[in-house]
């Protein structure tokens, strides 16, 4: 199987060795499809990173308002983390997708 980076970095030369096989030109339109699905999973990789970061800092201000005795500031900023959990669960979900669909080209792509 081949790895991303290396089509990234050596692009034409993967095309050169899968041309060499005579592949149809659907499967070397593979290519192209495995690096757009590859920065479709970066970019849902990093959204997903930025939600979890703020979650992260918004538990510790619960944390803080609660140790003040700040019950009603901290019950709206759990209500805050709940709705950025739900969030959080779509970006994973298209995470996992693009993850899969990526794994499930490489797979059909000759070393």
């Amino acid at each position: 199987m081949l790895e991303v980076n290396r089509i990234r970095t050596q692009y034409d030369d993967v095309l050169a060795g899968l041309r060499k096989r005579n592949l149809p030109v659907e499967q070397l339109a593979l290519v192209d499809e495995i690096l757009t699905t590859d920065e479709e999973r970066k970019n849902a990789q990093k959204a997903l990173d930025e939600l979890l970061a703020k979650r992260n800092v918004w538990s510790k201000e619960i944390g803080d308002l609660i140790r003040n005795g700040q019950k009603d500031a901290a019950e709206v900023k759990k209500s805050a983390v709940n709705q950025l959990n739900a969030e959080t669960d779509l970006h994973q979900n298209s995470f996992n997708e693009a993850k899969e669909k990526l794994q499930n080209l490489l797979l059909q792509v000759p070393n």
